[in-house]
């Protein structure tokens, strides 16, 4: 088994960090450019049985609707159906024209967020900016909100706000509507957290053609840095907006004892994107990692809170933040 030292397999994580496979050059034709991406999938996609997607039955009834005389927007429109039966935010296909995309990880779902509320009536006119940390304290609780992980966190930011607020009951960590970005931002946030080197989860590439071919598992950690750990309460908050990057943070911090995950399961994005080219010269990505929770959950399901709230209306047009009180009064509990 290898293990892994902190920052090498979430490295990998970049949302532009994607491998490109060279193969040989099929016919450029509509039906030669299906065949050709519909094996690729076939060959390294990473969750079809997690999924419980049928690929053959995918190329049954989608092979019917290709003809060699189709125009490019039409092609397009079939080949982004067929990669949308994938239910994957991290699959696209790009053209010059257009872009897939499936949101359906977060549009089916409550939104569980409103940051008018936390500027206006938590955050208020006289909080720090630390970076890309907003920050202030709020009875006995440091809040955090941390709005993408595209946004750098320097070691000195996240020493500040763990100085700053070390006498507190507790720090409240709010990443809901956070889409990812830059994971190794997540793993300097979390080491702040914990006073020992803690098993996170393991990550697995898919290696071979069959849809279960997964290579050596690899197990990540995260150890204490800084000067300063705070391990009393910690409490992240999440929604279904959080992905990629942000459930792998989500993941990690849920692995720390003194931490609790309040608000709503997160997006998903659990796998790391393979990209490459179709004959045609359009780009695609996909998914070819997945990474199990020490539990053995997969994380491309999302990260589930341990306490589930959701943004109650009535609260929301009173301006107030139900999962953030809900947060504040677990900071108050003895």
């Amino acid at each position: 088994m290898k293990k892994l030292v902190l920052f090498y397999t979430l490295f990998i994580l970049l949302t532009g960090c994607e491998e490109v496979l060279y193969t040989e050059e099929p016919t450029n034709s509509p039906q030669g450019n299906f065949e050709f991406l519909w094996n690729e999938v076939d060959k390294k996609y990473a969750f079809f049985e997690l999924k419980h997607i049928n690929w053959d039955s995918v190329y049954t009834v989608y092979d019917p609707l290709i003809e060699n005389k189709m125009n490019e927007e039409d092609f397009f429109n079939v080949m982004a159906d067929m990669l949308y039966e994938l239910r994957d935010g991290h699959v696209n296909l790009f053209a010059p024209f257009n872009v897939s995309r499936n949101w359906r990880w977060f549009l089916d779902y409550p939104q569980n967020f409103n940051y008018t509320i936390i500027e206006r009536n938590y955050l208020k006119e006289e909080h720090f900016i630390t970076g890309s940390l907003k920050h202030t304290q709020i009875g006995n609780a440091g809040y955090v909100y941390y709005g993408s992980f595209g946004q750098p966190v320097r070691d000195y930011d996240i020493d500040f706000v763990i100085d700053y607020y070390a006498n507190l009951k507790g720090i409240i960590i709010d990443v809901r509507d956070n889409g990812g970005g830059m994971p190794e931002n997540g793993f300097t946030i979390a080491s702040r957290f914990t006073s020992e080197k803690r098993h996170i989860y393991t990550t697995y590439k898919k290696t071979g053609p069959a849809h279960d071919d997964f290579g050596e598992e690899q197990d990540v950690f995260i150890s204490p840095k800084g000067e300063k750990q705070f391990t009393k309460k910690v409490i992240v908050l999440t929604n279904r907006n959080c992905y990629s990057a942000t459930t792998f943070f989500a993941a990690s911090m849920k692995a720390l004892p003194n931490c609790t995950i309040v608000g709503d399961t997160t997006g998903g994005g659990g796998g790391v994107p393979m990209g490459g080219e179709m004959p045609n010269g359009w780009t695609y990505r996909f998914s070819v990692t997945k990474t199990l929770m020490p539990n053995g959950w997969d994380i491309e399901s999302g990260v589930p809170a341990d306490i589930v709230v959701q943004l109650d209306l009535t609260d929301e047009a009173n301006g107030i933040d139900t999962i953030l009180e809900e947060a504040l009064r677990l900071i108050e509990e003895e």
